[in-house]
């Protein structure tokens, strides 16, 4: 079992993988984050974890998963299943983790708290710039409901 797959498997059982890398948001994801989201992911997808910079990884019941991409308010396959999100990653890493985002959001803010994430203050796609200028650090229940909603429109 891969790397993902562990994680995986560890965010199904107690939210959020354990793990000190700065690029998650730390704690256990509450309960509600895709109330919002409802128009685009139905009730099949599970939030397994959320990147520090506001994009969520979410699990079909059939085991592919997905990223909910903060910035474009869209939803994107991204492997067959856990397993299969090592390989992936190794060529999308700084695609979905955004290191270099996150390190300059946190400079030019503060660390994250349990249960944050960076957020857009005005998403991309509705017109904000895609850089730490424009990410506040936020609760990701707020993050989630305040976007969805945003899209939704």
């Amino acid at each position: 079992m891969g790397f993902f797959g562990r994680l995986f498997r560890k965010a199904q059982r107690s939210g959020l993988p354990d793990e000190t890398s700065p690029l998650w948001a730390q704690g256990e994801l509450p309960p509600g984050l895709l109330d919002e989201w409802r128009w685009l992911v139905s009730d099949r997808f599970l939030p397994a974890w959320c990147t520090a910079c506001g994009d969520l990884f979410l699990q079909k019941s059939d085991g592919a998963v997905y990223l909910l991409d903060s910035a474009t308010g869209s939803l994107l396959a991204v492997a067959k299943s856990a397993d299969a999100l090592d390989e992936a990653a190794r060529d999308h890493f700084d695609d979905w983790w955004k290191p270099s985002l996150h390190e300059a959001a946190q400079r030019r803010t503060r660390p994250l708290n349990v249960g944050e994430c960076y957020g857009w203050i005005t998403p991309p796609r509705l017109g904000g710039r895609a850089s730490a200028d424009n990410l506040e650090p936020i609760t990701l229940v707020e993050h989630f409901g305040r976007l969805g909603r945003a899209f939704c429109r």
